[in-house]
């Protein structure tokens, strides 16, 4: 018995990643100093209120433009309940009825965090998610959002 519960918990450990991939906010990086400015005060509160569509312009007037990975992505679904304190099941509501109801654009879905990261990088006013241990090296015109 003793012997299957190790072995169970070394199958487990060989499974499982060694450290936890580290979550990071990124903005497209034209006129930086005006996006990046708004997250001093209160960067949770600004996220949520951008991923929730209930702000739609950055305070320069630039429009945002969000970027997100499928629901079902676990990058995806640790942002949702690290950064924003929601579930998937809210936030999708929420866009739903944001979005059905006239109020927003939804959010553009990508298919990897490769795509998501060069769209940030490509599209003025945008914001997305990566993970630091797979997309280290962040271009010039993109700047990571430190958060608290």
């Amino acid at each position: 018995m003793q012997k299957l519960i190790i072995s169970s918990l070394l199958l487990l450990s060989i499974a499982l990643p060694s450290h936890a991939e580290e979550l990071k906010v990124i903005i497209h990086g034209e006129n930086t100093s005006a996006y990046y400015q708004e997250f001093v005060s209160s960067p949770k509160n600004l996220l949520q209120d951008i991923f929730t569509l209930r702000k739609q312009r950055w305070s320069n007037g630039d429009k945002i433009k969000i970027f997100v990975l499928p629901s079902s992505n676990p990058v995806h679904k640790k942002f949702v309940q690290e950064f924003l304190e929601l579930n998937d099941f809210r936030l999708n509501r929420i866009w739903n009825r944001m979005t059905f109801g006239g109020y927003a654009i939804p959010p553009t879905i990508v298919k990897s965090e490769a795509e998501l990261v060069e769209k940030v990088h490509s599209t003025k006013g945008s914001i997305g998610y990566q993970t630091i241990d797979r997309y280290s090296e962040i271009w010039s015109k993109t700047k990571t959002v430190a958060m608290q």
